[in-house]
């Protein structure tokens, strides 16, 4: 059923929403029928309540709010502290996957215990317990995995290269500075 409502959704809104709203557009629908459904417990959320005329109203009025939004200043003080927030999750990821490797590959490993873990890596980065922040900065992954490794991996590095600041980046250095010899 779903894959049918999806491509109805697609089928109906070709050329109206962009290909990157269409995240938007769904997290639009399930935002207001949850406060809806808060409010009347009657109202039920089903994969059919993406498309339709009351869903194009809904995808209109929340986006129009959106864009709103992101106009004000508010916003814009909202995302300086959320990337302090960015900051600590990426060095607290760089943390637990620099304990996590010490613990599985070696205390200082080279390339060569990469390759050698290359399976098991892919296992321990889609089980959570190397973090994509890692991935995003680590020479040995950058050396290792392609562009398709990544697809594969189901990860996006630009969202978590976002949060690499300096500070993260001298954390980095710090943990994993056996990364960085020539």
């Amino acid at each position: 059923i779903i894959f049918k409502i999806c491509y109805k959704l697609r089928r109906e809104t070709k050329g109206l929403i962009d290909e990157a709203d269409y995240l938007l557009y769904i997290r639009a629908q399930l935002e207001i029928l949850k406060v809806q459904s808060q409010k009347n417990p009657l109202v039920s959320i089903e994969p059919a309540c993406l498309v339709g005329d009351q869903a194009w109203k809904r995808w209109k009025l929340w986006k129009k709010k959106y864009d709103d939004k992101l106009k004000t200043k508010d916003f814009s003080k909202k995302t300086v502290s959320q990337s302090k927030v960015g900051t600590s999750k990426a060095i607290q990821g760089i943390l637990v996957s620099r304990e996590f490797i010490s613990n599985n590959i070696g205390k200082n490993p080279t390339i060569q215990d990469y390759i050698k873990n290359e399976k098991a890596l892919y296992n321990w980065i889609n089980f959570g317990k190397i973090s994509p922040y890692y991935l995003a900065i680590s020479p040995y992954i950058k050396t290792m995995f392609t562009e398709e490794d990544f697809r594969r991996l189901n990860f996006d590095l630009k969202v978590y290269q976002e949060c690499i600041t300096e500070e993260v980046l001298k954390v980095f250095d710090k943990l994993f500075s056996y990364e960085n010899k020539k």
